[in-house]
């Protein structure tokens, strides 16, 4: 890593001393694209992903270029090749794809795509998508014809991860569609469409359940506030027999502000998971990472966590921590699958920012964290509640 960003100063300085015509920028920033993956991307080893052939191939597109959004695509189209969550640039242009997960997830029973969660704040949620809802189309198109179109078109093998990415990356449309939805719901075929934008949902909520049970539901781990608004939180459920923590739709964030938050829920510094980075043609040595005590006080009840599709990355982390060191079980269903941390690299010339999966995250007992699964895994279409996931929570604490 300290190779590559050597290089891509030295290129930095190059470019500010003599600024080369728009192809060779291009080319050149390709080039750095290309070494960043190469150097640094966890997953190159295990993809199945023909890594040559995406260079070879768009390589010469990213050249020719003619403007900054058409190179913008090429940078997207490669980084599509590696289907991973986490691969995405710190800019897009109207028709960009969303990264995924987002608005929905879905499950294939009897060769139907039902929805089994759906994002908190996301447009599907303002205009109604359910659960149990059979999704058809996004703004008139087929989805079997979007997952094509978003199907990896490089790799030296089939692989069922691939296909759940474009399926993921289909539902999640573009930034400039409709945000129109087709579904089919108890026979008849509905089309809703986006009418105003969701409210997002307040970083930190509270409240007080039945049987004395607390819940707090975090949305992020981005911002350092959320620690102090924690911290505001366990005072008033300080008195609570057990704790619902709820991280659906958390979309992730930093380690600095999930690890003080950890750090309410225990009585004494433990490592919490395992890491690793590239070195040379696979990944090195594994390292711990460990969390500390925090506060005037320890929350020592029983706690639950609810996951779902949506809990991303950070969530991904903070569940698995507590449930690795005892401090919790899980409810819920899969997570977003995102098993690493990120590293950041910024192109030379175009100055744009690649973002990739580069150190992966590991349980305890050496598990990936992207294969974490609940303690307690609910159906969402059972129908048994509302809100399956906090009702088999309740059952649990009972």
């Amino acid at each position: 890593m300290r190779l590559l960003a050597a290089t891509l100063l030295a290129l930095g300085a190059a470019c500010r001393a003599t600024p080369p015509d728009p192809a060779a920028a291009r080319a050149e920033d390709f080039a750095a694209f290309d070494a960043f993956v190469r150097g640094s991307y966890a997953y190159l080893d295990v993809k199945a992903t023909d890594w040559e052939r995406v260079v070879a191939e768009l390589a010469p597109a990213a050249r020719s270029a003619p403007d900054r959004t058409a190179f913008l695509h090429v940078l997207e189209d490669a980084l599509d090749q590696l289907y991973d969550g986490h691969g995405m640039l710190n800019t897009n242009a109207d028709d960009s794809w969303r990264p995924v997960p987002a608005e929905l997830a879905l499950e294939t029973r009897d060769g139907r795509r039902l929805v089994v969660a759906v994002q908190r704040g996301s447009r599907a949620e303002e205009v109604g998508v359910r659960l149990g809802d059979e999704l058809l189309s996004r703004d008139g198109v087929p989805l079997d014809a979007l997952v094509a179109q978003r199907r990896p078109r490089f790799l030296t093998r089939p692989d069922p991860a691939a296909e759940e990415w474009a399926l993921a990356s289909a539902v999640a449309g573009r930034h400039d569609d409709r945000g129109e939805f087709g579904v089919r719901r108890d026979g008849v075929e509905l089309t809703l469409r986006l009418t105003t934008h969701a409210r997002p949902h307040a970083p930190v909520e509270w409240r007080r359940l039945e049987d004395d049970v607390g819940y707090l539901a975090l949305a992020s781990f981005g911002d350092a506030r959320a620690i102090a608004d924690v911290d505001r939180v366990l005072e008033q459920l300080a008195d609570t027999r057990a704790l619902v923590i709820d991280v659906r739709s958390n979309t992730g964030g930093d380690t600095a502000v999930a690890l003080p938050i950890l750090g309410r829920f225990l009585t004494e510094r433990a490592q919490y998971a395992w890491m690793a980075r590239r070195e040379g043609a696979g990944l090195g040595p594994r390292w711990p990472e460990f969390v500390e005590p925090r506060g005037p006080w320890t929350y020592t009840q029983p706690v639950v966590v609810l996951v779902d599709p949506f809990s991303v990355s950070m969530a991904e982390g903070f569940a698995m921590a507590l449930q690795g060191l005892g401090r919790a079980q899980l409810v819920g269903t899969r997570l977003a699958g995102l098993g690493a941390a990120i590293g950041r690299v910024r192109l030379p010339h175009s100055r744009i920012s690649v973002q990739l999966s580069t150190e992966p995250v590991y349980t305890l007992d050496g598990r990936p964290r992207d294969a974490l699964v609940p303690d307690v895994r609910i159906d969402p279409l059972s129908g048994a509640s509302d809100d399956p996931w906090l009702a088999a929570a309740l059952e649990l604490l009972r």
